[in-house]
């Protein structure tokens, strides 16, 4: 109970008030942010608040830029705004995991339908701890707009390096008269143009299967 306010905080006039959800997202970003490093980074923290984890909602293979294709990020909100769910906190590895959402106000208002249903949400990763204090609204406002910006800045170097790639790539066809068009498949995160257009070479000479080009990053 507050000395100031002669009220509990708002956590403890919850029901499930240790009761906590992990929600993990994997798209194709770096090994740091697989399912599992961030569902041991989540359990420790949990640990450390003596947090039950009830419930884990995983996304797979899903893009943060936006709300659709993303259904178990769909089916907890349902839950919490249903009254169904049995937990009071959702923990997130950090504000990337959430979404890196184009319109920094999409991630907010998410994160405030949860509030309004009693449940809080929790960046276990972050320089903060999401208590509502304006000092971290304003880094949360940060870190949501810097989550999306990354997103179209890697977009626009992937476009200059593909675009850089192809005109490369008609030359070396000319040169070997080279009919065949070979591929592979490679993470976008990698943006060093010379490494890439190495590798591309290689598997058209080596003729591979197909080439996976992701047209945006998550």
């Amino acid at each position: 109970m507050s000395e100031l306010t002669g009220q509990y905080p708002r956590e403890y006039l919850r029901p499930h008030a240790n009761k906590a959800a992990m929600y993990v997202r994997m798209s194709t970003d770096h090994q740091k942010y697989s399912t599992e490093n961030q569902i041991d980074a989540i359990r420790k923290y949990a640990s450390l608040k003596n947090w039950e984890i009830v419930t884990t909602y995983a996304d797979k293979g899903k893009s943060g830029l936006k709300i659709e294709g993303r259904d178990e990020f769909q089916r907890m909100l349902r839950d919490v705004k249903a009254g169904t769910a049995r937990f009071s906190k959702i923990l997130v590895l950090d504000i990337t995991r959430w979404g890196r959402f184009q319109n920094a106000d999409e991630s907010g208002r998410y994160e405030y339908d949860c509030f309004s249903h009693g449940v809080d949400v929790h960046y276990v990763a972050e320089q903060f701890d999401n208590d509502g204090s304006p000092i971290t609204s304003v880094f949360k406002s940060i870190k949501r707009t810097m989550a999306g910006e990354y997103s179209r800045e890697l977009s626009v170097i992937w476009q200059n390096i593909m675009v850089k790639c192809s005109q490369n790539f008609r030359i070396l066809l000319k040169l070997n008269n080279l009919k065949h068009f070979g591929s592979c498949k490679f993470q976008p995160d990698q943006a060093d143009a010379g490494a890439l257009f190495i590798k591309l070479i290689d598997c058209c000479l080596n003729s591979k299967p197909k080439v996976y080009r992701p047209t945006k990053f998550r």
